[in-house]
């Protein structure tokens, strides 16, 4: 008797694990995410691999965005990102985009894009702190699919170098995706990304 209800626990759990594995994987396959910083990205495939601990990234963008830099100062040290930039995106796609980002004295960030008419998703917030050469950033963004319904949120991990004057920088970044239910795949695409600061005009 306890061997059969044992072989019906076994049965029954085995079953509700390839449910929701199945679930899992029609979630991945369903989702429809239109982000900028997705574009030439098989989402799919993508957010399979990284479930796998696979992450379908580039190892050498991943490894030099998380590598940290020992020597953290305040976040308006130098350099010093304080203001707004005018920035170019190059993703994985063949087409460059654009955004304004702008870095207030707190450690904040914002940004919109170029991409925001789409109504694919909403504006960047985020936080950011320089050290001696670098300022690591992250900031995500909610996403909606092409009927508008909120489909989660990409959460981008950014290192950025300025130039010795903090006029311009060059940046790396890679992509999470935080699921509805708070879960989170990590490093489904990278890229890059290189900012002019906006500099006060005479009337």
């Amino acid at each position: 008797m306890k061997k059969n209800m044992t072989n019906k626990l076994m049965v029954t759990v085995v079953a509700l694990a390839a449910m929701f594995g199945l679930f899992g994987m029609a979630n991945a396959q369903e989702l429809v995410v239109r982000s900028p910083y997705l574009q030439g990205v098989n989402l799919k495939a993508a957010i399979e691999a990284a479930r796998e601990r696979q992450a379908a990234t580039n190892v050498k963008v991943d490894k030099e965005i998380k590598t940290p830099d020992v020597e953290t100062n305040s976040v308006v040290g130098s350099p010093n990102l304080v203001g707004t930039w005018n920035v170019t995106v190059m993703g994985q796609g063949p087409n460059p985009f654009f955004a304004m980002q702008t870095f207030g004295t707190g450690g904040t960030f914002v940004d919109t894009t170029s991409q925001l008419g789409r109504l694919a998703e909403g504006p960047s917030h985020g936080v950011y702190e320089c050290g001696t050469r670098f300022c690591n950033l992250s900031f995500e963004i909610f996403e909606f699919d092409t009927a508008g319904a909120y489909v989660g949120k990409i959460r981008l991990r950014c290192l950025i170098t300025p130039n010795s004057v903090s006029t311009s920088f060059n940046a790396n970044y890679t992509v999470d995706f935080i699921n509805l239910d708070g879960s989170v795949d990590s490093d489904i695409a990278s890229g890059t990304f290189s900012g002019v600061k906006q500099q006060v005009l005479s009337f």
